[in-house]
């Protein structure tokens, strides 16, 4: 996923008249979720498709923040039906449903860009976390990054990025001016490097801790001092410790950690068959 694409699926504000679209032939499953949904955010704008066709349509002309969509669909699988629609500028948060685990389904739901893999029946408690996640994931997120090499800092900027959040970044690379700047804004997320010169990341870190208790911080780092950083990011809350290089995948793991998120069955799987190491979440104190 590009910088534009993150960009475009961004809506003004998540949980306020958001869209889902429903995409099972199944009355029964579409019920089922259409409460769930429903009991989680009463204004949600619910969608519904019994097939394959249907659902490209819904997808390419509503545009829907998020789509539940069962693999087996009439006249169009759909995978089919998400690629399609992927190519006519429709991306939402995708959540692929089978009433069997695939042999590949890793691959696919990857191939799909999907969030998750959920097996029918589902269970809703697990509904309405997804849900949760979802909402916190499209929902803009004021964040500073702090790092003083320009090309790092163009980097890392990148990773944030492209994550799966909707994150609005700042970006300042003095450790004085960021303690300041963190005293007139109020930040949902900071990400410090730890190897500040003037100022160390660490400790910048705990101050924003102190400036603001509800600011989530993670901490990104290089070299060979990951367990001393990791040691020192658990034991003042840190949320989340980065090992420089890092990518997208990998903080979407970070950030489901910092916001208290259910992590998803497929970032899991991903992650066992190519371990995220240079994420590590940190148990963090209490906030």
């Amino acid at each position: 996923m590009d910088m534009a694409e993150h960009a475009q699926r961004r809506p003004a504000g998540a949980g306020s008249g958001w869209r889902a679209l429903i995409a099972d032939d199944a009355p029964g499953a579409r019920l089922q979720l259409a409460v769930a949904l429903r009991a989680f955010d009463p204004g949600i704008r619910i969608l519904e498709a019994e097939s394959g066709r249907e659902a490209v349509e819904l997808l390419v002309r509503e545009k829907p923040e998020v789509a539940f969509v069962s693999l087996q669909l009439p006249d169009m699988t759909g995978a089919e039906a998400l690629a399609v629609a992927r190519m006519r500028e429709a991306r939402p948060v995708a959540i692929l449903m089978s009433t069997k685990v695939l042999p590949r389904w890793v691959d696919l739901s990857t191939e799909l860009e999907a969030y998750e893999f959920l097996k029918k029946p589902f269970d809703t408690e697990h509904v309405v976390e997804l849900l949760r996640a979802v909402r916190r994931m499209l929902m803009p997120a004021r964040t500073l990054l702090i790092e003083e090499s320009g090309p790092a800092r163009q980097v890392v900027r990148r990773m944030l990025a492209n994550s799966r959040f909707a994150l609005e970044i700042d970006e300042i690379d003095d450790a004085r001016h960021s303690l300041k700047l963190m005293r007139l804004t109020a930040y949902d997320l900071v990400v410090v490097d730890a190897a500040l010169s003037g100022g160390n990341g660490l400790e910048v870190a705990c101050q924003a801790r102190e400036i603001s208790p509800q600011t989530r911080v993670l901490l990104t780092a290089g070299g060979a001092d990951m367990a001393r950083h990791a040691s020192a990011a658990k034991q003042f809350g840190i949320a989340a410790l980065l090992a420089k290089p890092f990518y997208p995948r990998d903080v979407d793991l970070a950030l489901h950690a910092a916001f208290d998120l259910r992590r998803p069955y497929l970032l899991n799987a991903i992650r066992k068959i190519a371990p995220a190491a240079a994420v590590q979440p940190v148990k963090a104190a209490a906030r």
